[in-house]
């Protein structure tokens, strides 16, 4: 059962005694059913299943061998989906069924990071080399044939969460510190949602493949310091920083501190010497959600966050799921895809606004129009952006309107879009 931490927070507890060091952690994002592997018992934990607190008896995972963090401990990544986890170590895959409560293991050494996008699952090696595969977890023959995606160059360096106490050049003197793991790999986290795949590397975000810096590298306030953890939730990236979780906002590209490492602990947690934040494990359509370091006896607390992105709604396919207001009489519509930069859509709306159009033979060339309005999708959305400031920077127009919404592909997949109105000065 979950309850307030405490008075006037929004964290909440998950009234259990049970999670002692606990080797492995994971959400459906579909679903919101936290996923906890203890020793060789994986709990079922949702206050909305009937299945909550169910236990699944795991004998393989004695076998598993975990990444180490000096000052961090011991943990195996891991991913929940159709009722199935996913949980990756050293040196093998374990793929638990959670319906029927049978496991299986693939002797598979490569891979450091996992991540889910609906139920295609991808991975990352120690090289930092992202790999799609060809099944879903839910088949018998995970993984297949495994696909490159990506290739992100560099050398793995080691991290020491002991020595994570030093960032106050970065960090703005945090009470606690959310201390980093290593991941063993160039990646030191990995998220995926819409086709599209994300992850950090130094205190950078970067996209995709080819790969799009979204965040520097840099000790800074508008960086991610020190990422362990990364998960999407449509415009938003959600990441375990230092000094907590951090939020970024996709489209102004701003970063904040979210929920502060400080507020995941509360009054009466016992610690020895001290309870920390210990893990951020994963996101629903409704919460965030951590677990936080106490002493043995009482095990490590379960908590959510409420992170107020708004879930994403269920529509016909084709339909946007949000009205969107009609563009100002007489507007002309440029619609901005991701397979071209900005630059060519910010030369197009120049050319549209000074009215720059070659005159057909026997007709009149049309002047300039006077409203323009940019749409975009999912990966376009930054693109359209960025063409909207360029133009309104360069005095030709200015922005009117901005309206966002989803557009739904399929049932239950929807992809955020964009409308952008300029007007011509």
């Amino acid at each position: 059962m979950w309850s307030p931490a405490s008075s006037g927070s929004e964290v909440e507890t998950y009234d259990t005694h049970n999670l002692r060091d606990p080797l492995a952690a994971a959400v459906d994002p579909e679903t919101g059913v936290v996923y906890v592997l203890v020793g060789q018992q994986l709990m079922m934990i949702s206050a909305e299943s009937p299945k909550d607190g169910e236990i699944v008896a795991v004998p393989a995972a004695q076998s598993l061998e975990p990444f180490f963090t000096p000052g961090q401990g011991k943990k195996c990544p891991a991913l929940a989906t159709e009722k199935h986890v996913l949980i990756v170590s050293k040196t093998k895959l374990l793929i638990v069924n959670c319906d029927t409560k049978e496991s299986r293991e693939v002797d598979d050494s490569r891979w450091c990071l996992c991540a889910v996008d609906g139920q295609k699952v991808i991975l990352a090696d120690k090289d930092g080399s992202v790999y799609a595969a060809e099944e879903r977890l839910s088949s018998p023959s995970f993984p297949g044939k495994m696909t490159l995606v990506s290739k992100c160059n560099g050398s793995h360096a080691a991290v020491d969460a002991n020595c994570v106490e030093k960032v106050e050049d970065f960090v703005k003197e945090p009470e606690y510190i959310m201390r980093p793991r290593d991941s063993g790999s160039v990646i030191t986290a990995l998220a995926a949602q819409q086709e599209t795949f994300f992850f950090c590397r130094g205190h950078g975000l970067y996209r995709g493949d080819p790969m799009e810096e979204i965040l520097k590298d840099e000790r800074s306030s508008n960086s991610f310091a020190f990422p362990s953890a990364l998960f999407m939730r449509g415009n938003t990236a959600f990441s375990q920083c230092a000094d907590g979780i951090r939020k970024l906002d996709m489209i102004s590209r701003s970063v904040s501190l979210a929920l502060p490492a400080g507020d995941m602990v509360i009054e009466g947690d016992a610690g020895s010497p001290q309870p920390y934040p210990k893990d951020f494990i994963g996101i629903d359509g409704r919460f965030c959600y951590f677990l936080v370091e106490r002493d043995f006896r009482t095990g490590q607390a379960l908590r959510r966050w409420p992170h107020h992105v708004a879930m994403v709604q269920t529509a016909v396919k084709g339909s946007a799921v949000a009205p969107v207001d009609a563009a100002p009489a007489g507007a002309t519509e440029m619609k901005v895809t991701a397979k071209k930069g900005a630059g060519l859509y910010i030369r197009s709306a120049e050319r549209m606004l000074q009215g720059h159009f070659e005159a057909k033979e026997g007709e009149t060339a049309p002047g300039p129009v006077q409203h323009l309005r940019l749409t975009a999708l999912g990966n376009a959305i930054d693109i359209a952006v960025s063409v909207a400031v360029k133009v309104e920077s360069s005095g030709l127009a200015s922005i009117r309107r901005v309206q966002t919404s989803y557009l739904n592909l399929e049932a239950g997949i929807a992809v955020p879009q964009i409308f952008i109105d300029l007007e011509k000065l």
